[in-house]
């Protein structure tokens, strides 16, 4: 019992004489604001060492190789102080982010101490919305149109070299000039609109901006519309339900010419040939007309989809198509 109650008063002795270290830092945490993608940060975290014996810094472990750190000093004597400095590289990032940066050390009490890096990454231009829909749109008559708007991050330097769309029915013009916002930004609008004459049916192009940004030079968006004529097929795709192998089954569809211009359906054809058949009447001249779509007596047993294409003389509408589905049981 004896050597033992001696053993431990000598550690007790050699542990006061040796010190104890005490990490200290003030500002654990860096809130860095907002960063525009693709740009770098630095920040110098302060460390002191509060104890009586020699503070040693083994490591620093950064969460991910997006940021960097190195301690300017790896031992610190009681009351010196030292820095850890961290350099951040944005470009893998985007919205809130938060990364942690552990540094080990001699400490007894903390010998892990964690640092803190957060904010927010914001993209150097935005260009919203993603998509312009421009809804139903009127062959004869495109109307206005839509826009999108390029908004440049507070702090970034970009500018637009050039706005073009794939399709050269689309006209894209600037809507003023480049405007500061409150928030330190800035946003120039384009307009966008159809051109007369652009085919009738669903239109889906793409809108490229050019930027010298050299991160990000190019972005796509999407533009969208349906495009109606002056012939209108109603319904344009229709079940002819579900008859019995040998019934059959028929169904009509309308067609309409608005305009100032009469019409003429030169043709109507229904395919598969064999499974569909189509005839017009007329209703009123120039005007209106009426197809009867019949499913075949002979068609199979199952699932079958046809087209009805329909020939005018209407430039632009010379070829509409009406397309009617069938389920056959037995």
């Amino acid at each position: 019992m004896k050597t033992l109650l001696t053993l431990v008063v000598l550690c007790t002795l050699l542990s006061a004489q040796d010190g104890i270290p005490r990490a200290a830092v003030p500002l654990p945490v860096w809130k860095f604001g907002s960063l525009p993608q693709f740009s770098a940060a630095k920040h110098s975290f302060a460390i002191k060492n509060e104890g009586t014996g020699a503070l040693k810094i083994s490591q620093v472990i950064p969460s991910c190789q997006c940021a960097a750190a190195v301690p300017a000093k790896n031992e610190l004597q009681p009351g010196e102080e030292t820095t850890i400095d961290v350099s951040l590289d944005t470009k893998n990032f985007m919205g809130a982010l938060t990364k942690i940066v552990t540094v080990l050390c001699n400490d007894p009490r903390q010998p892990q101490i964690i640092l803190t890096i957060t904010g927010e990454v914001l993209p150097p231009y935005a260009v919203l919305p993603r998509e312009v829909n421009l809804g139903r749109v009127a062959r004869s008559s495109p109307g206005t149109g839509g826009s999108f708007a390029v908004n440049i991050t507070k702090g970034v330097e970009v500018h637009i070299k050039e706005v073009s769309s794939s399709n050269p029915m689309v006209e894209i013009t600037k809507d003023g000039e480049l405007t500061p916002q409150p928030d330190g930004s800035q946003r120039q609008v384009f307009n966008v609109r159809l051109k007369n004459g652009v085919p009738v049916g669903l239109l889906r192009e793409s809108i490229t901006i050019l930027t010298d940004y050299g991160a990000l030079q190019r972005t796509v968006i999407t533009l969208a519309a349906t495009i109606e004529g002056e012939v209108v097929i109603s319904p344009t795709s229709f079940s002819m339900g579900r008859p019995k192998l040998g019934e059959g089954a028929e169904k009509e569809i309308e067609i309409s010419k608005g305009g100032k211009d009469p019409m003429n359906i030169e043709g109507v054809e229904a395919m598969p040939n064999g499974i569909f058949s189509a005839a017009v009447k007329t209703v009123e001249e120039g005007r209106r007309w009426v197809v009867k779509v019949s499913v075949s007596k002979d068609a199979p047993k199952g699932y079958h989809r046809g087209t009805v294409l329909i020939r005018t003389n209407v430039t632009g509408e010379q070829q509409l198509r009406a397309f009617p589905y069938v389920y056959v049981v037995e």
